[in-house]
């Protein structure tokens, strides 16, 4: 993985030689009880939307990272789903390469990165990952109009290709997550509101906090290990997910299967 997720090495360095427990964060276990509670409610209250097949899950990590950017991350992520799509015959398009529409009519949605295998003999059924990435609370203003999209796409289950390459081009969704993570600051967009708003339309959640006592991400791993951990990530199981992250970010502190 790319070592510029990291502020430099004498802050990794730093955090190697004490390492004290892990403690919570922003995020508390009433935090995500509050959440779960009101994703649930709002699911129960869409009377004039197509309720997703499931609820989304929400999995909690620390890590000692701190991403200037969501170009940071989105470097950092795209090297491991590139190492870890090789075995599987994956591929990977990283923003602006990954254009999609719900129809022709609909407006342009634009992943972070998107993850997929495309079925060239049945085009709807492949296999294909939104991940939309946080940084901060960088580019939150835009925020809804991409949940709602990724969630049309996911009940659809594909979506229209509009970049150059692949317009027209039916693009397998099989599933969405979003990825908040820490600025420079070490502060993660903490809006439980809009994370149960996610979960609701059936979007996965994976939210990261800094902690300087934390495993440093990334982590060293190998080749197999990196392969392993985006399977279970990316493959919608909650509880291999945990797994998954617990490889690539640290100790998951708290998992809750929401649905």
């Amino acid at each position: 993985m790319a070592g510029t997720a990291l502020l430099g090495t004498n802050a990794a360095a730093t955090a190697s030689r004490a390492r004290p427990s892990l403690v919570p964060a922003g995020m508390t276990v009433n935090a995500v009880n509050q959440i779960t509670a009101q994703a649930q409610r709002m699911t129960a209250t869409m009377a004039n939307v197509a309720r997703p097949a499931r609820i989304g899950w929400l999995i909690l990590a620390q890590c000692y990272c701190l991403f200037a950017d969501e170009a940071t991350f989105q470097d950092a992520l795209a090297a491991v789903f590139e190492v870890a799509g090789l075995p599987d015959h994956m591929n990977v398009r990283v923003e602006p390469n990954t254009y999609i529409k719900v129809n022709n009519r609909s407006a342009i949605r634009i992943p972070d990165i998107y993850y997929f295998r495309l079925n060239n003999t049945h085009t709807a059924s492949g296999l294909g990952y939104i991940n939309e990435l946080k940084v901060g609370s960088q580019a939150m203003d835009r925020a809804s109009y991409e949940a709602g999209q990724d969630s049309a796409l996911i009940r659809q289950g594909y979506g229209l290709g509009a970049n150059a390459a692949t317009k027209g081009q039916y693009l397998p969704v099989t599933a969405g997550l979003w990825w908040f993570a820490p600025n420079v600051a070490g502060f993660t967009a903490h809006d439980l509101s809009f994370i149960a708003h996610l979960l609701s339309l059936g979007i996965n959640v994976v939210y990261i906090e800094h902690n300087p006592g934390a495993q440093v991400w990334p982590r060293p791993e190998t080749r197999e290990q990196e392969v392993e951990a985006i399977q279970e990530i990316e493959n919608g199981n909650a509880t291999q997910a945990q797994d998954g992250l617990d490889s690539m970010i640290g100790p998951c502190l708290l998992f809750c299967r929401i649905g």
